[in-house]
């Protein structure tokens, strides 16, 4: 063990020792002691708090009176050992850890739990929950995943008013806006009065401006958004004459990465390189989100120069971390059907290992 290691080790065995401890803490009535000096070189936070202006500075003992008692003891043991296990959390204790970080500013547990909430992660129960949190401490890429994953869900959220109207009002403005959050238009017209039913207290005149009236048939209009006197007949006239800006359904798969051989220049076309050379090539899918199934469709076809190719394919959640479920022989010159079944798994990268085939999933 170094130097460096056997400090480490002597700070982490402070962690909620009271021995030459300076400083407690009154957390849902439990008493945990610290080290100020501990806390201020590694948290400006605590820096601030315990050697500033406040009144706590002068103080032996701090009562916290809105802090959640494990989160906080997370933030401790990150500050006195350098870690936390994430892994092991709910999707609650990540949020309340997650919050608290971002309150006391440590920037990189906030990036640490962050990283914890894989696409798998977020489902109908929690996504609002989640969406909350990310928005409060302003965590761009965990607001990016839940907005794709409320258009890939998009109909299912529309119909459920319950879901639709516990949405906050910054979340709805950012969907409401997306050329891919699909849906019927009078589909969400009833959601949002549903919406705003539920939330009386907020204005909803900017709301619904954002609804398509062009995407609403006449006798829709007529029978279900006429009785609320929310548009006039003028307003749907209008909207009708403009420009049809439709919804659509958001694509699940990015387009697959390929890696063509060195030869590939001197072939005059994708396919002609495909079929006729006789390189390995890799073809990886990625899907925008972790979906589950257990079923692959997708035709091979083998290079005309080759007696025989295999291919083999593997799936998962992590790119580095995929398990082979497929290995098959096809012949030259060959076009072939496959539908690959497999236990049920939640899946994010589709990856084919080939030599001279081409793969058409």
């Amino acid at each position: 063990m170094d130097a460096n290691d056997c400090w480490k080790n002597k700070i982490s065995r402070l962690y909620l020792n009271q021995d030459l401890s300076d400083i407690c803490f009154v957390v849902e009535n439990e008493r945990i002691f610290a080290h100020k000096l501990i806390l201020a070189i590694n948290c400006h936070y605590f820096r601030t708090l315990l050697y500033g202006a406040f009144a706590e500075s002068k103080s032996n003992e701090i009562v916290l009176r809105q802090t959640p008692k494990a989160a906080f003891l997370l933030i401790l043991h990150y500050i006195y050992k350098g870690y936390v296990n994430c892994e092991q959390m709910s999707v609650n204790e990540s949020l309340s850890l997650l919050s608290l970080a971002h309150e006391y500013q440590i920037d990189e547990l906030v990036s640490l739990v962050e990283k914890q909430f894989k696409d798998d992660a977020l489902n109908l129960e929690n996504i609002v929950d989640i969406y909350n949190v990310a928005f409060h401490c302003e965590i761009e890429s965990l607001i990016n995943k839940c907005l794709l994953f409320l258009e890939l869900n998009s109909e299912q959220v529309v119909s459920d008013h319950s879901l639709f109207a516990s949405l906050p009002l910054s979340l709805l403005n950012q969907i409401l806006d997306r050329d891919t959050f699909y849906a019927k238009e009078v589909d969400l017209f009833k959601a949002l009065v549903c919406w705003q039913k539920v939330n009386a207290s907020i204005d909803a005149k900017n709301l619904f401006s954002m609804l398509r009236l062009n995407l609403i048939e006449p006798q829709e209009f007529n029978d279900f958004v006429r009785p609320f006197d929310i548009y006039s007949d003028s307003d749907y006239v209008i909207a009708c004459k403009e420009d049809k800006k439709l919804r659509k359904k958001v694509n699940l798969y990015i387009s697959p990465n390929t890696w063509f051989c060195d030869c590939y220049r001197k072939w005059h076309s994708d396919l002609k390189h495909i079929m006729e050379c006789s390189t390995v090539r890799k073809v990886l899918y990625e899907l925008k989100i972790a979906r589950k199934f257990s079923c692959i469709e997708f035709e091979a076809q083998c290079s005309l120069l080759s007696k025989s190719s295999h291919f083999y394919l593997a799936v998962g959640i992590e790119k580095s971390i995929l398990t082979a479920i497929y290995k098959y022989k096809v012949e030259s010159n060959c076009s072939s059907n496959h539908k690959v079944t497999f236990p049920l798994q939640n899946i994010k990268f589709i990856h084919f290992d080939t030599d001279n085939i081409r793969i058409k999933i």
